[in-house]
């Protein structure tokens, strides 16, 4: 599993670009957003399906626990809403599968959406399924990539 921090500009630079609109746009990217990738690595002589459900997965903050925001809860939450259905489709399939099983060597990568905002720091409660066994890991001290505007011609880029 690999969690990489994105800016929000990142996000308002992609959602725009796919039909949002500036206030629909500012909605998503105040949600705390990483670009995540998940890979089944395990060996050719030890090959086990993995299998993972965001909807299990705990955010916790400041003394509460939270859920993700999945691409079900976006598709409940534009249901009635004036985004189009382009923009609608174009969310769901960057976000990351809210339930996926990998064989292995399998990956996918997409945007999980945590409902934090900008800045703030949380730790990740994590659940996987693999080997016929259920797995646990916490990630501590994650931070929410803050609300900053880089000038693009000074920023380095490897």
């Amino acid at each position: 599993l690999r969690l990489v921090q994105r800016l929000p500009d990142m996000f308002r630079g992609f959602f725009l670009g796919r039909g949002f609109d500036v206030k629909m746009t500012e909605v998503l990217v105040r949600e705390c957003a990483f670009q995540t990738v998940f890979k089944n690595t395990s060996s050719n002589s030890v090959p086990s399906p993995l299998r993972y459900d965001l909807d299990k997965w705990v955010v916790h903050y400041q003394g509460k626990k939270l859920r993700m925001k999945t691409r079900e809860y976006w598709k409940r939450r534009f249901a009635k809403s004036t985004v189009s259905g382009s923009a609608k489709t174009a969310l769901h399939w960057a976000l990351y599968p809210t339930v996926q099983q990998y064989q292995p060597g399998d990956y996918n990568w997409g945007i999980s959406m945590f409902g934090l905002r900008p800045g703030q720091r949380f730790d990740l409660e994590i659940y996987w399924e693999q080997h016929g066994k259920k797995h646990r890991a916490l990630i501590k001290n994650m931070q929410c990539g803050p609300d900053i505007h880089p000038d693009p011609e000074k920023v380095y880029i490897q």
